[in-house]
């Protein structure tokens, strides 16, 4: 018999060993953003070749998603977990061994295979007890409790490059890994008993090709895929932006970085009370219309004068509607993927950073010497969410 909702953990504690996990991808994207222009001094490279390390992760993100996405839907969540984050420990330790940036971003690729690996489990183990409203929640929960992850890490990261060496902040995240490791496998019960099986590829692919033809399913996939791609392609421009093209301090700049998380947790809060009175729905649609409006003023900023303090309320804008956006298009889709909730999942993580990291890589291409082209960019994710926001 699978695992209860009940036997498995309250879903509280439940939300707090599963945050632990999401949490990884935060910590390991945004912990080492202050440190990029020392990492590119130190290699005597330019920023942007060590900026491009954050595509790297997010293309070695999406395979890994891929793969671990059917492992996790046939032969278990908890396995999936367990060699992913500890193939991300492995990664991050031989990262403080690097001498320049291609060795960087090799091993920051190889380290999100496994972060990728990690990130198909907790929505799977969440769909295989929840619906609906209650599904809802149970993301919401994960999410508000994850959103510590954004705020403190470029805080540890800036503290770790100040106190140390910047591949302190690597050893940092391979602790981090093998610590989640051993909680998760102490106090997370495998959930997926019921359709456990031999590991066959044409099945996965079958699985990955069912979740795309879903139309009501697609929709969601492709609206969270707009709206955080925009997140991403934030986080891949703001150190320029802020440090480069406005000069603050690593300091200052993480600072400035947790204001948007500050603003998501309150959207997250504001997502939570909302749920006990109007459908998930409804707050996507609303989420995805101030996100869409607040890079737009990005846009005519960046136009005009480009004022730091007027960017950095509407980036936060921009970015903390996930808060409103996130749970609820996460919950819309995976309600029709029970059985393959894991590939569900996958491809949901494919999307997102495979978007993120195009739009990345877009940005970087451009080789940006204002504000602009970063919120351009921005307003283009967040119009395909507007878009398909109208059609849920």
């Amino acid at each position: 018999m699978p695992a209860t909702a009940t036997s498995l953990n309250p879903p509280k504690l439940l939300a707090l060993w599963l945050a632990l996990l999401v949490a990884l991808a935060p910590f390991a994207l945004d912990c080492y953003l202050p440190a990029i222009p020392t990492i590119a001094k130190a290699f005597g490279e330019p920023v942007a070749y060590v900026q491009s390390s954050l595509s790297t992760y997010l293309l070695g993100f999406v395979i890994g998603q891929f793969i671990a996405g059917p492992i996790a839907d046939q032969r278990g969540r908890k396995i999936v977990a367990a060699l992913g984050l500890m193939l991300f420990a492995v990664a991050s330790l031989a990262i403080t061994q690097s001498t320049n940036a291609m060795e960087l971003g090799a091993w920051r690729f190889v380290q999100a295979l496994g972060g990728g690996a990690v990130a198909v489990v907790p929505a799977a183990i969440i769909r295989d007890h929840y619906d609906g409203v209650k599904a809802a929640k149970v993301f919401a929960l994960v999410a508000l409790i994850t959103m510590a992850a954004p705020l403190v890490a470029p805080l540890i990261g800036a503290s770790l490059l100040s106190a140390f060496h910047w591949s302190a902040i690597f050893i940092f995240l391979a602790a981090y890994a093998l610590i989640v490791c051993l909680i998760f496998s102490l106090n997370v019960p495998e959930t997926q008993t019921e359709h456990k099986q031999a590991l066959q590829w044409g099945q996965a692919l079958r699985g990955y090709k069912k979740v795309l033809s879903h139309i009501e399913g697609r929709r969601f996939i492709f609206l969270q895929a707009g709206s955080f791609s925009l997140m991403l392609t934030f986080i891949t421009g703001s150190p320029f932006v802020y440090m480069s093209y406005f000069e603050v301090s690593p300091e200052l700049y993480s600072i400035l970085f947790g204001c948007n998380i500050v603003v998501m947790i309150a959207a997250n809060r504001c997502n939570a009370f909302m749920l006990n009175h109007m459908q998930p729905f409804t707050i996507l649609k609303w989420g995805a219309a101030i996100q869409f409006v607040a890079v737009i003023g990005l846009v005519l900023l960046a136009l005009s004068s480009s004022s730091l303090w007027l960017m950095v309320p509407l980036n936060a804008i921009a970015v903390g509607m996930m808060g409103l956006v996130g749970s609820n298009s996460t919950m819309g889709a995976l309600s029709h993927f029970k059985p393959i909730a894991g590939t569900a999942t996958a491809l949901m993580g494919i999307l997102n950073y495979g978007a993120g990291g195009f739009a990345g890589l877009l940005l970087s291409a451009v080789k940006p010497e204002t504000a602009l082209p970063m919120a351009v960019v921005m307003c283009c994710c967040s119009a395909v969410a507007f878009y398909y926001s109208r059609k849920v």
